[in-house]
Order: C-alpha cells, then structure tokens, then sequence
C-alpha cells in the first residue's frame, strides 16, 4: 500500500524534474570514459589524425610546388621566347632619353611579378666612305660603313689588337673597334683613320682596336646588319631599288655615348628586354598575363614620339600563358586526387564515427533509464569529440610537414628542384582545423538522430536491416545519374585549361572522378547484403561450423559488414586508381615524347651541327629536312597569299624505320615507311678520285664572239657525298663573255665523306649592270659549258676525271616548271657537259635558275599526308599538287595518307618548359629525302639541304650522346624528353599527389579494417565467450574470426580492385591530358599494373593476419567463465 501510494503522489504532483548536471559532470565523466576506454579513442584518434595528415600533406604538396614549379617553369623558357625586343627605327630624341622611356614602359608590363633588363644596340645609317687610311676610295663599286654601340660587346667579341674605344667623341674625331674581316680587307689596323659622309660634315674615325666575334652564332649578333661578318664585299646596295653590288663593313664600334657626341645618325637602335621570374607569384602569373597580351599597345603608347617607327617582338605571352596552361592542367590534376582523397578520409571517418557510436550505445541506454537528458548526452560527446579534434588539429600540420620533406626527398622531386622543407604556412592550420571540425559533426551525427529504446538496442545486436539507410532513401541512385553526367560531361569537353587562359580549374572535370566513385561504392554497397545472404546460405552447407557462423554473422549483422567491405572497397578503389593512373600517365609522358620527337634523338642542323654529327658506333646521323609547305597560292608568293600553309618533313628510308619503331608505327609510321620509295630512282653521277674533297672545273657561260652584257653566272656544284647526300658546293660566279673561268670549291670536312661524286651543277643568272639596267629586246638564248673536272684534295693538285661528252643521262632542268627542259645535247669539242640557258628580258624581276642534273626532272615527289589536312582538302591517292616548299616549287603526288605524323613537332616547341608536343601534326606531308632535295636542287635551292639529324642512340646513352655535343647546339631526346616531362617542375606535383593517394589507401584500409575489427571483437566478447562455453576451442574460434574477416576482405577486393579499374578505364584517359591542357597526341593507353594491384592485396592479407594475430592475443587473456557471469557486454 505505501508504494502505491507513493505512486498516486507522484502522479498528483507531475514528473520529478532531473537534477542538472553541471560542467564539471562533463569534464570528470569524460576523463572517466578516456581512462576506461583508452584504446577505442586512441584508435579514433590515430584514424582522425591520418586521415587529416594525408589530405592536409596534399595541401602543402600545392603550395609548395606550385610556387616552385611558376618559378622553375619561367625561369626555363629558353631566352628567344621570353625576351621582349624593341626596335626604334629613326630614333627622334636622344637615345639615352628613348631607352629610358621605352624602359619604363617595358617595366610597367613586367611589375611586380618581374624584372628586365636591356641590353641595348644601335647602329648608324650606312655611311659613305670617302677615304681609308688617308686614301681617297673610288666611287664605284660605293664604299659604306656604319657604326654601332652596343652594350656588351666585350663579352661577345675578342680584342686581336688595341683597346676597346672610350665613351665619347672628341670633336669630329670618334675613336673605334674595328672587325677583323674589315680591318684584313682594309690593310686598317690600329692607330689608322677612315672619312665618312655624315649628316652635317665628314666625321674621322680612328682605329683602337680590332676584334674578333668570340661566337658569331650567339644571338648578340642578330643586333648587327652583317650578322658579325664584319666585311661584305658584295652587299646589295641600300640607296637602290635594285640589286648594285657595294661595300659595306662594320660594326665600326664606339663607345657610350658616342654616336650622340659625333652627330652620327642613328637608324636602328634595338633593346631587348630579359625578364627575371625569381620572384614571381603564383597570384601574379595572371595579372602578368593580361599585361603580356596587351604590351604591345602599352608600350607604344607610352613610347609615342620617341622614334619615327616603333616595333615590338616578343613570343612572353605565348610562353607565359604556356607555363599558365601547365599550371591549370597538374593544378586540375592534384585537385582530382585531393577529392578522391577527401572522400576516402570522409568515408573513413563515417565508419569510425559509427563503431565509436556503436561502441557506446549500452552507455548511453543506460544514461538515459537513469535520467540524463538527450542534450546531456550530446554535450558530453561534443566534449570527447571536441578533445579528439583539438588533438588531431594540433598534431595534423607537424606529422604533414614531416610527411612533406619524405615526399620531398624522392629523386623525382629532388630532380624537379622542389623545396626540400614547405613549412607549415597558417593555410596549413586552416585546413586542419577545418578537417577537425569536419570530423565532430562526423561523430556527432548518429547522435542527432533519435534515441535508442532498450528494444531497438536488442533488435540491433540481433538480425540488422538488410539495406542501409542511405540505399532505402535512393541517394546512391542519384549519384549514378549524376556521375553519369559527369562522365558524359568529361567526354564531351576534355580539356582543364579554358580559353580565357584563367588558373582556376573546372569543376566538373576535377570532382567528376570523385562523383564516379562514391556512386560506384555505393552500387556495391547494395550489392553487399545480397552478397552476404548468398554467403550465408551457402556457408550453411559447408562442413564443420567455422565457415557457416562466419557467413551467418556476416548475414545477422550486413549493415556493420557493409561498412567494413565499402571502406576497403573504397581505399582499395583508390589505391588501384591511383597505381593505374600513375602509370597510366607515365606511359602517356613516354608516348607523348616518343611521338613528338619521332626518333630516339634529333640534332638541329646549324652552328656546330651545321655539316653533321657523330654518330655513336652501330648508328647513323639521318639528315632529314623540315620546311614550310605551301599548297595553292600564287607562283610568286612565297609568304603564303591565298594558299593552305602547312610544313613537309623529309626522312631517308633509316629515318622513317626509327619513326615506325614500337608504337610509333601504329600510329601512321608504318604507312609512311611502306607508302614511300626506299630506292630514288637512279641518277648519273661522275666519281671524283679517293680522297677528293672539293672539286675544280673550267666553266664558260656565252660567247665569245656575242658576250652577253652585263650577265653573270654563279655557278654551285651538286655533290653526292659517301652517305648518299646531297650537298651545294658554291664554286664562284663567272661573267657571260664567252670567256673560259676556272673555278673551284672544297667542302667542309663533316661533309666529305667517304667517296665524292659529281651529281650536276647549278646556274643562277644575275644581273651586273648596276645603277642602269640592261633591258634586253628579246630572251637571249647562253650556253654554260664544263671541262676538265677534277676532284681536289686540300693540299694536292686537282685529278681529272672523265666525263663523257654527251652523255644521254644528263638533264636541263628550269626553275620555271612552265618552261621548256634546257637542251644539254651537242656538246661542243673539247667541252665535257652543256647546259643551255635563257637570259629573260629583266634579270632584276626575274632572275634565271637553272640546273644541270644526272636524274629526270621535274618529278612528282611521293608523299604522305597527315589525315587531317588531306580530309580538310579533300585530297586523295594518287592527287598531284604544285606546291611551294621553303618558297621553292615542286610537285608532289599523295601516296598514302596516315592517320598521325611521329615526328611533327618542331625541337623549338620542345624546349619550353611547357612543350607543344602536339606541334604541328595534322599539317604535314612526309616525302623522301632523296627525292625532294633533288627536286629542291632543280628549283635553285641554296645553303644546306639537311635540316636536322636523326639519330638512332639507344635510350641508355641518349644522354651522354647529347652531353657530348658541341656547345650551342640545340638537341631533343625522346627518352629525356619523357624524363623531363614527368619531372619538371610543373609537372612533379602530379606523381607526388598520387603517391599520397596511393599511400593513403594502404594507410587508411590497414587502420581502419584494423579498428573495425578490434571494435567488432569487443563487442562481441560475450558472444565469443558463449560459443567458448559450449566446446567451440580457442583455434576455433581464432579461425572464426580470420574466416569473417576475410569473406569481407574478399568482397573489399573484388569490389575495390573493380571500382578503381572501372575508374582509371573510364576516367584516366579524360584526366591525362597533355601539358598544354590539349588531348594527348597519341591517346591515352590505361595502363592497369598487375603487380602493383598485387602488392596492395598482399598489403590486405598483411592486416587480416594482424587482425587472426589480435583475436588469438585477446583469446589468451580473456577468460570466458568471467564474461558471462557479468551477463552483458562490456
């Protein structure tokens, strides 16, 4: 009666209200939790610390990279495509005063992210020379000098005599430096006078000093007219509208000052600006960029009045917005990663949020039956949370900053020039107090729900729903239709880098890997329940009771084995994606280089390489030639009016075997090495005597009974050499007086090699009458007639050869492809070859070419086009066209088409820091080499016929061979150009964030299986205690466990190692795009490694043996009889 009495009183007087609980209740119950319960949160906490390391390492991974990459990238673009040049013709101010405000104007472009310097030159006027060494000079041929002041020229130039001259004039009188070719010519040395013609009077100039070009190569000397040559006895003159022969030298060198000090006019003054990128922000690259674009017009607006003609040239924008590009296309990169990683780190700390939960659900039912609110028992998890994210926010960016420098001391990262230490700058505090804040509303979460009756409690630790929340609310179906639109949207647009050339990255391309993934993990997640009842049902027919209570766990609880397999599911995903992808991209980089280059070395043949190289043993130097190509246009148009602008790239039958080797050859090498000739068609040559390197002959052109007037002849041999190429040997120019000219030539030694033959002989008809042209009344019909060849040694007399007269192998051939084949019959007596020529009405508009050759003229050249400019013409096999190459015409014929073109890229676009890998490959025609310097030869090419070398080294001494090269020669190596590709400075940032990636996958699947099923275990003490009191022994139940946990590492991998194919299938190929942002020439091959893929299962095994190891140690300590006689789990 008492009892019910004090329970009619409560009801009178309403419910008992709880006592408050106060702060210190909070404090002292969680230091009680963390000491009880130590092991659960340091797990939590070493999860929640990993998961912050990693994604906050990737975070000083970009800033520290791309600061240094910017930097590293500017400071590589090669001199000619980042300076930025200034031309003042007539200057109309002092020229101090116009390189000043020009400087200034070149500033205001370039700050703050840069600096310039000038280096500036000017020359005067040509200047007519009146006497030399107090010797009047006759006036015809003109005599002109001009004068330069340039800064530098002591580094560039070498004193043979003298001094340099001092900085200003002294009256008429301006003392200065005179090249040695002038000075040879002039019998002028040191101490000697000349008289110019100035503006207002004569100006004498005294001698100091004669010098020599140290380098006559180097780019100083684009600043001069003769291009260091110091003395041309032949130089058209500039005051005529026609060529009038003149000489001219210089420069005569003055000091500073001294072309304003004498009154010496100034024609050209040129400054070029070097920019310094040392200090240039990532923040600036593209405040510098709209600058770049526009700097043109800044500067001639602000340069307005100081010269009569201003012009400016400078490839900085291109190259700047290049090193832009690079940088979107890793910075979109890294971000794809870092989203992947995000998910991962989100995902783990989801399934630890819900085992702490979990873990702690019997507390807090038994909190609440004795009378602590819902709020109560939310601030006291906020309190254990907010501890666990202080803990990992303060730990987070020590632990990524050392992760940072292990990164930083791999050898890619070492070669790239990275930092070796990034600090630990405040955005590194920011991100991990971010992740910590991330990671409380993580753990919170479960709580936020409703309570947990008694009986939902019991029902939980029985049979759990067979789906999960998240497929019964269809969020996973949206996700795979929304990673269907990412994927469609990744298709269709394929490139990071957006035509208003800005730094940020799309959002599509970078969070569409990601998308793809969280709605493949979930796919799978709904796959797991119904993978875990077939387990379940056949388990119960296995023999022996180990494998069926491992599968009938699995089916009683699949929620909490959904969460287990979709983590490793997920970390192995990732890891497998980030294996593939790193090779994947890897592979592309070879791909790309291997393509571009088109043989494992080529060698730009000018300076040193002008005549050839040396080639190691077992190869051969490939000459091959690269120039422009113009189809259509007009006869006349050399530049390109009206005609389709393409490039003809010329390889010998060695060379196009190099550009089909490997994959090269899937790609259109093939085609190009079946479709073309492999033996020319054979020519009549003469051999000249062993040991020949030049060769000697008496020439006449006209005759002489009717010398033709004013006509001269320049005459070049045409020289097969022993490797089969041919060369120009210039031998002179003979006048047209009928008269017999003995000429002679020597080649250079890199060319005379092996057996010389004689192959034909050019003839250039010019006009030599000087100020009066001759206009003839009619075409005068000349013959040009050979005897007595003979090769030439350089120290022995000539040795003739024989040359049979009339011999019906030797053609006239005519630049004119319209004309008539110049007759080479009726050799005269005495004579050995003829040629006969036509003089037109005017030599000065029309200039005759003509050519005496061992082959048939005038022959199509087979060649075969790239797909893309033959579907743009609709050109076919079989087409023939008349076409310009380097200005010259020839007729091709289309003997194939393929698909891609090895090779096409110019070595100029493969300098930069940012190659243009691509270059030009959809406008090109290959030809053989043979065939179109012949064909060149008949239209009057001059100069070298070979433009470049290609060279079949062996990647392993591709880099001593190049090494090994002459200074000043310009080189590309495939194999080191795909080197160099993975480890430039904007491009190491990639690998690096794919090692992380990769690393976090290991991590994250070891730590987290492993605190899942220490968790798991705990709370199944009691039932493991049950199966040990009915007979089930300790290796038993040891083998229980290890079964358990590896049906859901089995179902992880087969689900992970899926996803992260299908996403480096599916999502690789639109992510790895080329530096440039452009799609990758050839296409990406997905590259899956099985080994890699098999190291991270042998990772996997490594943690299930950790976790049978773990439940053997807790078996040996637990003592069974205790737990149950507690009658519920701890």
């Amino acid at each position: 009666m008492k009892h019910q009495a004090t329970r009619i009183a409560a009801r009178e007087n309403g419910p008992r209200r709880r006592a408050p609980r106060a702060g210190s209740w909070l404090v002292g119950t969680t230091v009680r939790r963390t000491r009880a319960q130590w092991r659960l949160l340091l797990g939590v906490v070493a999860v929640a610390v990993l998961a912050s390391v990693l994604v906050t390492t990737l975070s000083l991974l970009v800033s520290a990279t791309e600061q240094r990459g910017v930097r590293g990238a500017l400071g590589a673009i090669p001199a000619e495509q980042s300076d930025l040049d200034v031309r003042l013709l007539d200057p109309t101010i002092d020229l101090a005063d116009a390189t000043a405000e020009v400087t200034d104007a070149v500033a205001s472009v370039y700050a703050p992210a840069a600096t310039a310097t000038v280096v500036g030159g000017a020359v005067s006027s040509y200047l007519p020379v009146t006497a030399v060494a107090d010797a009047p000079r006759a006036p015809s041929p003109p005599t002109l000098a001009y004068f330069g002041e340039f800064d530098g020229v002591a580094q560039a130039a070498t004193l043979v005599a003298g001094d340099w001259p001092g900085e200003t004039a002294a009256g008429d009188r301006v003392a200065v430096a005179i090249p040695a070719a002038a000075s040879a010519a002039l019998s002028l040395g040191v101490g000697g006078t000349l008289v110019v013609e100035a503006t207002d009077a004569d100006v004498t100039a005294v001698v100091t000093g004669v010098f020599e070009p140290t380098d006559r190569t180097d780019e100083f000397w684009a600043l001069d007219r003769l291009a260091s040559a110091g003395y041309e006895p032949e130089f058209p003159n500039p005051f005529t509208s026609f060529y009038n022969p003149s000489v001219v030298f210089g420069p005569l060198v003055v000091g500073t000052g001294a072309l304003a000090s004498a009154d010496l006019p100034v024609a050209i003054a040129t400054l070029r600006y070097t920019p310094d990128f040392s200090d240039t922000t990532v923040a600036q690259l593209r405040p510098l960029l709209d600058r770049l674009a526009t700097a043109d017009i800044d500067i001639l607006y602000s340069a307005n009045g100081v010269a009569g003609s201003v012009f400016i040239d400078s490839d900085a924008a291109a190259a700047v917005s290049a090193v832009a590009a690079g940088l979107t296309v890793t910075r979109s990169t890294v971000v794809v990663v870092s989203l992947l990683l995000l998910v991962l780190a989100v995902a783990a700390m989801a399934q630890l949020a819900r085992l702490y939960s979990d873990a702690r659900a019997g507390e807090r039912q038994l909190m609440r039956a004795r009378g602590a609110s819902r709020r109560n028992i939310l601030a006291l998890a906020a309190v254990e949370a907010a501890v666990i994210a202080v803990a990992t926010a303060a730990a987070t960016p020590p632990l990524a900053s050392l992760a940072y420098r292990l990164l930083a001391t791999q050898p890619t990262m070492v070669a790239a020039g990275m930092p070796p230490d990034a600090g630990i700058p405040p955005l590194t505090w920011l991100i991990s107090a971010g992740i910590a804040v991330v990671f409380v509303l993580v753990l919170l979460a479960p709580l936020i729900r409703g309570d947990v009756s008694f009986a939902e409690g019991a029902q939980a630790a029985g049979r759990q729903r067979l789906v999960s929340g998240v497929a019964r609310s269809g969020i996973d179906v949206a996700l795979v239709v929304l990673a269907g639109i990412a994927y469609w949207q990744l298709q269709a647009y394929r490139t990071p880098v957006q035509e208003s050339a800005t730094l940020t990255v799309d959002p599509v391309l970078v969070a569409g890997p990601a998308i793809v993934l969280v709605a493949a993990a979930l796919v799978c997640a709904r796959l797991i329940p119904a993978a875990s009842r077939l387990l379940e049902r056949l388990g119960s027919g296995a023999r022996g009771a180990t494998v069926a209570l491992a599968s009938w766990e699995l089916g009683r609880r699949p929620q909490r084995a959904t969460a287990a397999v979709l983590l490793l599911s997920l970390t192995l995903a990732v890891g497998t994606f980030g294996l593939s992808f790193l090779d994947t991209w890897k592979r592309s980089q070879v791909d790309q280089a291997a393509f571009a280059v088109g043989a494992p070395v080529r060698v730009e043949a000018d300076g040193a390489a002008a005549d050839g190289v040396a080639a190691p043993s077992g190869t051969t130097a490939e000459p091959t030639l690269r120039r422009s190509l113009v189809i259509g246009g007009f006869s006349g148009d050399p530049d390109n009016l009206g005609g389709s602008l393409a490039s003809v790239l010329a390889l010998t039958p060695a060379a196009r075997d190099l550009a089909a080797d490997g994959q090269l050859g899937d790609l259109g090498g093939d085609v190009i090495a079946d479709s073309l000739p492999t033996d020319p068609p054979a020519a009549t040559v003469v051999d000249l005597p062993d040991g020949a390197t030049g060769v000697a002959a008496t020439v006449r052109f006209g005759d002489p009974e009717a010398p033709l007037e004013a006509v001269a002849a320049d005459l070049t041999a045409v020289i097969e050499n022993g490797d089969g190429r041919l060369v120009l040997l210039p031998l002179g120019r003979i006048d047209g007086d009928g008269a017999s000219h003995e000429v002679s030539g020597e080649l250079p030694p890199a060319s005379a090699t092996g057996t010389l033959r004689f192959a034909g002989l050019q003839v250039r008809v010019v006009d030599t009458s000087g100020d009066e042209p001759v206009v003839r009344g009619a075409p005068e019909p000349a013959d040009v007639l050979l005897s007595d060849l003979a090769g030439t040694t350089a120290s022995g007399e000539p040795q003739p050869v024989a040359v049979e007269a009339g011999d019906d192998g030797w053609f006239g051939s005519a630049a004119a492809r319209n004309s008539s084949l110049p007759a080479t019959n009726g050799v005269p007596d005495g004579w050995q070859l003829r040629l006969g020529v036509t003089v037109p009405l005017d030599l000065r508009s029309s200039p005759g070419n003509y050519a005496l050759v061992g082959w048939r003229p005038h022959a199509a050249v087979p060649a075969v086009l790239a797909g893309e400019i033959a579907d743009q013409l609709g050109l076919t096999v079989g087409t023939e066209l008349d076409v310009r190459v380097g200005g010259l015409p020839t007729t091709i014929r289309v003997a194939a088409v393929a698909p891609l073109v090895p090779g096409a890229a110019r070595t100029a676009d493969l300098a930069g820091p940012t190659p243009a890998l691509g270059g030009a490959a959809a406008q090109l025609a290959v030809v053989d080499t043979t065939l179109l310097t012949r064909s060149l030869v008949e239209a009057g090419a001059e100069g070298s016929l070979v433009d470049e070398w290609w060279v079949g080294v062996p990647a392993s001494d591709a880099r001593s061979f190049l090494d090994a090269l002459p200074p000043g020669v310009t080189a590309v190596g495939s194999a080191l150009l795909g080197d160099r590709l993975q480890e430039a400075p904007l491009r190491v940032a990639t690998q690096a964030a794919l090692w992380v990636a990769i690393a976090a996958s290991t991590l994250l699947a070891a730590v987290g299986f492993g605190v899942h099923s220490a968790a798991g275990l705990r709370s199944r003490r009691l039932e493991l205690a049950q199966l040990r009191a009915i007979g089930y022994s300790r290796r038993r139940l040891v083998g229980l466990v290890g079964a358990e946990s590896l049906l859901m590492c089995l179902l992880g991998a087969v689900f992970g190692i899926s996803i992260g194919v299908l996403l480096a299938w599916l999502v690789g190929p639109l992510v790895a795009v080329s530096p440039t942002g452009a799609p990758t020439v050839p296409s990406v091959v997905v590259e899956v490694p099985p080994l890699g893929i098999a190291l991270l299962l042998a990772w996997i095994v490594a943690v299930l043996a950790a976790v049978v190891l773990l439940v053997a140690r807790m078996q040996r300590f637990t003592e069974p009889a205790h737990l149950l006689r507690e009658g519920a789990q701890p």
